[in-house]
């Protein structure tokens, strides 16, 4: 499964680079959520492959992590 980081330059590139093999997911990596980060999403999803959001460390998924739903009990902050 690729891993591509949605904040960093190139990421659309690396994602065009993934249309002709169309992988069944690519894990998607966000410090924060932006447009920009929502565009390249709907980019990843509308190319058929699904996504996967990393829950298990705040750092990879802007704050929305297991952590905080189950520990601070925030499920909706983190999961909704």
């Amino acid at each position: 499964m690729p891993i591509v980081n949605l904040d960093q330059p190139g990421a659309e590139d690396f994602i065009d680079g993934y249309k002709g093999l169309r992988p069944v997911a690519m894990e998607c990596c966000l410090a924060e959520v932006t447009p920009d980060v929502l565009r390249l999403l709907k980019k990843v999803k509308g190319s058929g492959i699904k996504i996967w959001l990393n829950s298990f460390w705040p750092s990879l998924n802007a704050g929305h992590d297991d952590d905080r739903a189950v520990e601070l009990e925030q499920e909706d902050e983190a999961w909704g």
